[in-house]
């Protein structure tokens, strides 16, 4: 009989560990071990475990579950797995596996005096749901199959709210090109934080960015695109490439050129992009379920569409409970109003704080 056990593996096994991640086929970019200099860029960071099942004697990584604890200001530790990922998976192939490594993250809670387990699902979110857990169901992931040719893809786009807006920009003289420097990042991230305070949103900091600029780019795992027209950015987006995915993840325009919709080029040309370069998916990252206007638009593009839960593990709360985060509640709609209508500087203070202590 096959004998396995579960450990935390020791910073000399960290290129195993991303080895493992390569192939295992949820394996992404978050899962990887410089995953933790992204963060330690935003959160506050305590430690990260990386969990793995490992086979005895050959000690061959089998399965395995990164988890993060950070800790707010008022010192609340949590373990997550993993902040600031939009899509992620526990990188495991059976529900045995899936038990042990809960099992060996709940020691850690116990053990680290955290408050919480969170842990970020996709395509095995109908395996957490026997685990217990409070499930939060409140976003949805998109995405496009590109094993088809261009001409396809482009026909699954709904024709007058796509086709005609792609068609419109190039008329127009819309371009859409690669940031080339840290000067085009910061365009990026003005059109980026622009876009999320216009909504009342907390933007993720720039040394996030940035971070992800000097880690991946190098790496050829984060493309930034810049739509411009008349010479001057009127959109942008930030986009992972790990393996056969193309992710979208960060986007943001200039409302002054609404009138263009330059999200449509931009993203057209993105999977353009992805295509090229061998890419079989394309995501649309998660959105909330609220943003009824955002899932209109990524549906538009005749995505397949998914749910994304969450699962929330901790002391003294019944399992099976889902969180509400409704955009309708009073709290919600107050401070969106507020962070719509502060000063800039304000807002950047409260979105540095916001990541700092509450991100996930």
């Amino acid at each position: 009989m096959p004998r396995e056990k579960v450990v935390i593996l020791s910073p000399t096994r960290l290129t195993d560990w991303n080895s493992f991640v390569q192939n295992h086929p949820y394996g992404w970019l978050g899962h990887l071990s410089s995953w933790q200099q992204v963060l330690a860029s935003t959160v506050r960071l305590n430690a990260c475990y990386f969990l793995a099942i490992l086979d005895e004697p050959s000690e061959k990584i089998l399965a395995g579950l990164p988890v993060y604890q950070t800790r707010s200001l008022t010192l609340d530790k949590k373990l997550i797995s993993a902040p600031l990922t939009t899509i992620f998976d526990p990188l495991v192939s059976s529900r045995e596996q899936l038990a042990a490594l809960l099992s060996a993250a709940l020691s850690c809670l116990k053990a680290t005096g955290s408050s919480e387990l969170i842990v970020k699902t996709l395509h095995t979110a109908r395996l957490w749901e026997e685990m217990g857990g409070i499930k939060d169901n409140s976003f949805r992931y998109h995405y496009l199959d590109l094993s088809h040719d261009l001409d396809t893809i482009w026909k699954k786009a709904h024709r007058s709210c796509i086709r005609q807006h792609v068609n419109k920009a190039v008329q127009k003289g819309v371009e859409v090109r690669q940031a080339e420097d840290k000067k085009d990042l910061s365009v990026f991230y003005r059109l980026y934080s622009a876009t999320r305070k216009r909504h009342g949103l907390p933007s993720i900091p720039f040394a996030y960015f940035e971070a992800i600029w000097d880690i991946y780019r190098p790496q050829n795992c984060v493309y930034f695109l810049l739509a411009c027209y008349q010479r001057s950015a009127i959109c942008s987006l930030m986009a992972f490439k790990f393996k056969e995915r193309f992710s979208a993840e960060a986007l943001g325009w200039d409302d002054e050129f609404r009138w263009l919709t330059p999200s449509a080029i931009t993203f057209w040309e993105a999977i353009k992009l992805a295509k090229g370069l061998g890419c079989q998916q394309f995501d649309f990252g998660r959105t909330a379920l609220a943003n009824e206007n955002l899932i209109r638009f990524k549906r538009h593009w005749g995505t397949e569409e998914m749910e994304i839960p969450q699962f929330t593990f901790s002391a003294g709360r019944k399992s099976g409970t889902q969180t509400d985060r409704s955009s309708s509640s009073l709290k919600y709609r107050s401070l969106t109003a507020f962070l719509r209508g502060c000063p800039d500087i304000i807002y950047e203070l409260l979105s540095q704080f916001y990541y700092k202590n509450f991100s996930s």
